[in-house]
């Protein structure tokens, strides 16, 4: 069995640094910039994956990947008070 590819790679750094960047919100809310951009480098390398070696079986995966990078954006706007509703 191959190997992941060196982009989902690169996804699970980013998404450790995401994770790193949103737990020291709390000591530091001035990072919030630093976390949405990192939200969207993952998206931009799910969206990358998806586009170029989607198969079926992993169509369904990327879209919960990406819906949840936009639930977790959604919830860095209404903790920080820039929620759009």
């Amino acid at each position: 069995m191959p190997g992941r590819s060196p982009l989902m790679n690169t996804c699970f750094e980013l998404m450790a640094k995401a994770r790193a960047e949103i737990q020291q919100l709390y000591e530091q809310p001035s990072g919030f910039a630093f976390c949405c951009e990192s939200l969207g480098e993952i998206g931009s390398q799910i969206g990358m994956l998806h586009v170029t070696c989607c198969t079926e079986t992993r169509e369904s995966m990327y879209q919960q990947i990406l819906k949840q990078l936009n639930t977790a954006h959604e919830n860095l706007n209404k903790a920080m008070g820039l929620s759009h509703s």
